[in-house]
């Protein structure tokens, strides 16, 4: 022990009578780290950690294409195509959701102001997919669907933001767009689906669609869980086996083919690229800035040379040199 306090205590005599030096590499190191820390933290959050309650790496977002455009390279789907492509592709999806993305507006004596909130008319199915519970009440089940009912799913968010989070709410009416609707459950906190939209309250797809029976009718979104094992890859190749086939079935389809986009990617969109070269920069400027600091240590380890020489000679072992 007294001789761990007076190495210390040497140490920390040099680093004072060599401030200078020292002040330097302790700045130099800190900003980098610091750097490389803030820019990890943000590939953390958009492309290594879940949105939230939904796992994006094992979803994947169904698009049809144009395959003489390379404009056209993200269409809606239509329901016969998405009907098709959830009974072909059970090898490589466990479920195929599809939505119409929608808006209302909230009104009534329950909310402040009348406020325009973002929602989605979607396959009930999604809430079990994604495996969340409700806060409170119950999710939307097919039940809903055939009902014809006007039932929904609020967010927590907008549960919380216009209703107080009252626990009593799911049971009770309110108002959007002028109608009444019964509100069946609370989706947990940080859910949403699609994730990237933000969607405050959802409301089953009935049974029997608009345009239902219209293959040129492409106005829906289409999302799928892959199974265990697969790949975007190999969902991809899967798809283009089935849309080849209805390509050759159905005019409406001519020409057309599917496009299997990750979620996480999606997601992400724009801001993955350069991301990934923010990081890989201010890496190589952190590796950069340990090989000066080495630098600087060689040169001041060369400064003290005869003083080193001279504390092997009095028996200085080379681990309290170090």
């Amino acid at each position: 022990m007294d001789t761990l306090l007076q190495d210390l205590r040497y140490s920390a005599r040099l680093l004072w009578k060599k401030r200078g030096y020292s002040i330097v590499v302790i700045l130099t190191l800190a900003l980098g780290i610091g750097a490389v820390t803030s820019v990890f933290s943000v590939v953390d959050a958009v492309l290594l950690k879940p949105y939230g309650p939904v796992n994006t790496d094992q979803w994947v977002y169904l698009w049809e294409h144009h395959t003489n455009s390379q404009s056209l390279n993200q269409i809606s789907v239509s329901i016969p195509n998405f009907r098709d492509w959830k009974r072909d592709s059970a090898s490589v999806f466990s479920d195929v959701v599809v939505w119409l993305p929608w808006s209302y507006t909230a009104s009534g004596s329950d909310v402040s102001d009348p406020e325009r909130v973002r929602a989605a008319v979607i396959s009930p199915e999604v809430f079990s997919a994604t495996g969340v519970v409700p806060a409170a009440g119950r999710f939307l089940t097919p039940e809903d669907s055939a009902s014809g009912d006007r039932r929904v799913v609020l967010s927590y968010d907008f549960w919380k933001r216009e209703y107080g989070a009252d626990p009593s709410l799911p049971g009770k009416q309110i108002t959007l767009n002028a109608a009444t609707h019964t509100v069946v459950g609370i989706a947990p906190p940080g859910f949403s689906f699609p994730p990237e939209d933000q969607v405050d309250v959802w409301t089953a797809l009935p049974q029997t669609p608009p345009s239902a029976a219209e293959r040129s009718q492409r106005g829906y979104r289409v999302a799928a869980k892959l199974r265990p094992g697969v790949t975007p890859k190999s969902a991809q190749s899967a798809m283009d086996v089935i849309a080849q086939r209805l390509s050759s079935l159905y005019a409406e389809d001519k020409d057309y083919g599917a496009l299997v986009i990750p979620m996480r990617e999606a997601v992400s969109g724009d801001f993955r690229a350069p991301v990934i070269a923010l990081s890989g920069a201010l890496g190589f400027a952190l590796l950069l800035l340990c090989i000066n600091i080495s630098y600087l240590r060689r040169v001041h380890l060369e400064a003290r040379r005869k003083e080193i020489a001279l504390r092997v000679a009095l028996g200085a072992s080379r681990g309290v040199l170090i």
